[in-house]
């Protein structure tokens, strides 16, 4: 069970964050997303994940600067993720995943559960766009993922009794994990979706 503890840090963090980034005139908008928004899911595992939107003329120098992180003495590692944004260490282990990105930037991502802190204009309306978007609706064929479970099962099995332990641990609990929860996502009842990520399905899967 979560703390009041954790939560009171948490929410002291996002306060600090929010103060950081509104001093900033460059900065046109803050967004949470995740645990942050949604805070049924907060718990002392939660990181940070949000935005910060800024004007397009600006945006390369936030992103260079990142001096305006709470608490910036204190990170032992910050670093771009390709494609992802950037990914960031505090020596008390609070991680941080966010993004420095213009509006326009904005309006091509996707989204789900988010909370806008911050909006000196249209930062909610895009985000609310956003979140309407349907994701893509693959089809799965679950007996034909069930059969590439299998497969991996045993591609891994094999290479584990070759001693290549590290590569038969990604091929069992990776590769063969994903057509598995692929397979259970197009058996999920009705009432289970909720818990579902629909950009993630390996997220909150034990829910499921």
């Amino acid at each position: 069970m979560t703390s009041d503890f954790a939560i009171a840090a948490f929410d002291r963090f996002t306060a600090e964050l929010l103060a950081s980034v509104s001093s900033l005139p460059e900065v046109v908008g803050l967004v949470v997303t995740g645990s942050a928004a949604e805070r049924s899911r907060l718990d002392e595992w939660s990181d940070h994940d949000f935005i910060v939107v800024t004007s397009p003329a600006a945006t390369e120098a936030v992103r260079s600067r990142l001096d305006w992180l709470p608490r910036f003495e204190s990170l032992v590692f910050c670093s771009p993720v390709p494609g992802e944004g950037y990914r960031a260490v505090y020596d008390d282990g609070h991680v941080l995943e966010f993004d420095v990105a213009p509006l326009e930037e904005i309006r091509g991502w996707q989204a789900n559960d988010y909370s806008v802190l911050l909006d000196r204009g249209g930062v909610e309306e895009v985000m609310a766009a956003i979140a309407a978007q349907r994701k893509p609706q693959v089809s799965i064929d679950a007996e034909r993922e069930i059969g590439q479970f299998l497969a991996l099962i045993l591609i891994g099995v094999g290479r584990a009794r070759r001693g290549e332990t590290l590569i038969a641990g990604a091929a069992v609990r990776n590769a063969a994990v994903a057509h598995l929860v692929n397979a259970w996502q197009e058996r999920i009842p009705a009432a289970a979706p909720r818990h579902a990520d629909n950009l993630d399905n390996w997220r909150r899967f034990e829910l499921v």
